[in-house]
C-alpha cells in the first residue's frame, strides 16, 4: 500500500501567500512510538512553532493545546501569508510491512531508496503566488542533501524558478530538536536568513 504525505490535502495551500516553507515529507503511518504530528512540524521534538512566530516577533504557538488541536496554527499562517508544505506527497512503492521502519525513521536519506515517488506540485505554489511571495525557504540546511537525490534535484528546481521569478529563498537551519542549536540561535539564523 502507498504512504500518502500525512496532510495531503494542505499541501497546496490556498490563502495568499508572502512565505512558503517547504519540508521533505510526513508520512501517514502511524509511528508505534506515537510521535505523530497533528499538522506540519507538530511533533513534539519539533520547536517550529516556537521559531517560526518568534521570528517575525510574535508570541510563541508551540504549546500543547496547539498540538491536540492545530487551527491556531492555521489561522495564524492565513492571517500571516504563510504556506507550508512538502517535497513529496505520496511514496508508492512503500509497503507499510516492509518500509515502516525507514519511513518512519524521519531521516531523509531513506527515503531516496524509493523509486515511485510523487512529488507536490511546489513549481505551481509559487507560479500561483508569484506576485505576493517574498520568499521560499527549505526548513533544513541545503549542504545536508545528498549530491543527485531526490531533495537535492527538487531544491535546485525551486531555487532555479524563484530565480527566474525574482522571488528570494534559503535554506534554514532544523527546527527538529535533534538538531542541537538552540532556539534562541535559530531564531536568529532564520531571521538573518530570511531578512526580518
Amino acid at each position: 500500500m502507498p504512504c500518502n504525505h500525512r496532510f495531503i490535502q494542505d499541501l497546496y495551500p490556498n490563502h495568499n501567500l508572502k512565505y512558503l516553507f517547504i519540508g521533505t515529507f510526513n508520512p501517514e503511518w502511524d509511528s508505534p512510538k506515537g510521535n505523530d504530528a497533528n499538522w506540519f512540524y507538530g511533533r513534539y521534538t519539533n520547536s517550529f512553532w516556537k521559531i517560526l512566530p518568534e521570528t517575525f516577533g510574535h508570541p510563541n504557538l508551540n504549546i500543547i493545546n496547539n498540538r491536540q488541536n492545530p487551527k491556531p496554527w492555521k489561522d495564524y499562517c492565513i492571517k500571516n501569508g504563510i504556506g507550508l508544505t512538502d517535497i513529496i506527497q505520496t511514496i508508492k512503492d512503500a509497503k507499510e510491512e516492509e518500509h515502516k521502519t525507514e519511513i518512519l525513521g524521519f531521516q531523509d536519506k531513506h527515503l531516496e531508496r524509493f523509486n515511485e515517488v510523487i512529488f507536490t506540485d511546489i513549481s505551481n505554489l509559487i507560479i500561483r503566488n508569484s506576485e505576493t511571495l517574498y520568499g521560499v525557504y527549505l526548513t533544513r540546511y541545503c549542504h545536508t542533501l545528498r549530491k543527485n537525490g531526490i531533495f537535492y534535484k527538487r531544491w535546485t528546481e525551486i531555487e532555479n524558478l524563484c530565480k527566474q521569478n525574482g522571488i528570494h529563498y534559503s535554506c534554514l537551519i532544523s527546527p527538529s530538536n535533534g538538531c542541537r542549536v538552540s532556539i534562541a540561535e535559530k531564531v536568529k539564523i532564520w531571521q538573518m536568513k530570511i531578512n526580518k
